[in-house]
């Protein structure tokens, strides 16, 4: 993977990128931006892994919402100069966004990383800076929902600590997504 002048920066190994990005809470003024960051790269990203149609347009209202996940949780922004290159969402317990199956628990959505920026380990950093501010709000459970068909990404998260819950399945879109959670103490 050649990342020499990505976004106009000239880098040469992994930690020069991390070093170029910076990390911030979403604004209003970045859900336009967002929503067609997540739909784009969620596009990019589930292309070769999924059979059926990820990107009807229940999912892509779904990942366009920015402002509702902003408004029941935390939206989190990567940027490299001005662009952005990775978010991730973290919604209250019992928030109208969450899709989560346990109650009193945060769950954790919408991680996407530029598609020439994944494999270098900033997934795994926000997801342990998501599970960080839990642990900072006191004990609690942390879950999320991954693509059946997502194999790599089911190990990404019990590599972090995930295990999956049988009581967390369920299908929507058509899909069928298999519940991870992470008890945080």
């Amino acid at each position: 993977m050649d990342h020499e002048r990505l976004f106009g920066v000239s880098l040469s190994r992994r930690e020069d990128i991390i070093d170029y990005i910076s990390y911030r809470n979403a604004e209003e003024a970045d859900d336009l931006q967002l929503a067609k960051f997540l739909v784009e790269t969620f596009s990019i990203t589930n292309h070769d892994k999924v059979v059926l149609d990820t990107m009807c347009p229940d999912r892509v209202k779904e990942l366009s919402a920015t402002k509702e996940r902003r408004e029941n949780g935390l939206v989190r922004v990567l940027e490299i100069g001005s662009s952005i290159v990775g978010t991730y969402s973290l919604h209250n317990p019992g928030a109208i966004t969450s899709g989560s199956w346990e109650d009193g628990a945060y769950y954790f959505s919408s991680l996407a990383i530029h598609p020439k920026l994944q494999g270098l380990g900033i997934g795994r950093v926000l997801l342990l800076e998501a599970k960080a501010r839990v642990r900072h709000k006191g004990e609690g459970v942390l879950t999320l929902h991954v693509n059946e068909n997502a194999l790599r990404l089911q190990k990404f998260y019990e590599t972090l600590d995930c295990v999956p819950d049988k009581n967390g399945d369920c299908q929507y879109f058509g899909i069928t997504w298999k519940g991870f959670k992470s008890i945080i103490i």
